[in-house]
């Protein structure tokens, strides 16, 4: 009958490995063996005594955490220059934060501008359209032709940069609104749009239009 159960010595190492084993030692099955194999040959029995002198007599043969190597001179050199790197890098980028904040300011001020210029645009735009009428002699409106003048006054958009631009619009349309019938209101729109194109190209910083 053996003098120590199963369950005894996995305690015992179980006690030993969280509170005696060496601070490098790794609790593998392979450093658990070699201790209960020299243990149970050479006392007998386990105890937390018989682990360490088994831990110190069997170190060459015991996985252990591999200490760091120490670093050479040229290593702390590169590695205090990565940090110097970084140091002036973080510096940089905190020196940037106020004019980056101001660029941002500015930037939201001129948005806040334009979109109250294309507001007052379409808001022109559409008494325009509201006013757009045809005559039908003293004193009496052509209502058909009135609302197909509208709607084709409605139909033309003029667009910078992929969005629509309520400003240049404006300007088409108080060329075109000056005539009574649908083709002219076109042709009209279309001079005064190849007017805009031709301004835009003389300024290709401002963006192309169509």
């Amino acid at each position: 009958m053996p003098v120590q159960s199963k369950e005894e010595i996995l305690r015992i190492f179980d006690e030993w490995g969280r509170h005696y084993a060496p601070s490098n030692f790794i609790q593998n099955e392979k450093n658990a063996a070699l201790l209960a194999d020299y243990v149970l040959k050479t006392y007998g029995i386990v105890s937390i005594i018989y682990l360490n002198e088994a831990a110190n007599a069997l170190t060459s043969q015991l996985d252990r955490v591999l200490e760091a190597k120490p670093e050479t001179q040229e290593e702390i050199a590169a590695d205090f220059q990565a940090k110097e790197l970084k140091r002036i890098e973080r510096e940089r980028i905190e020196n940037s934060k106020p004019f980056v904040h101001a660029e941002k300011i500015k930037e939201a001020q001129a948005a806040e501008a334009e979109a109250k210029r294309q507001a007052t645009a379409q808001a022109q735009i559409d008494h325009l359209i509201h006013n757009f009428s045809v005559n039908a002699g003293p004193g009496r409106i052509d209502h058909a032709k009135s609302d197909l003048g509208r709607a084709a006054l409605r139909g033309i958009k003029i667009h910078r940069n992929g969005k629509y631009d309520a400003v240049l619009t404006l300007r088409v349309l108080q060329q075109a609104h000056m005539s009574d019938d649908v083709p002219s209101i076109i042709r009209a729109a279309e001079k005064a749009k190849q007017g805009l194109v031709d301004a835009i190209n003389a300024k290709p910083d401002r963006g192309p239009i169509r």
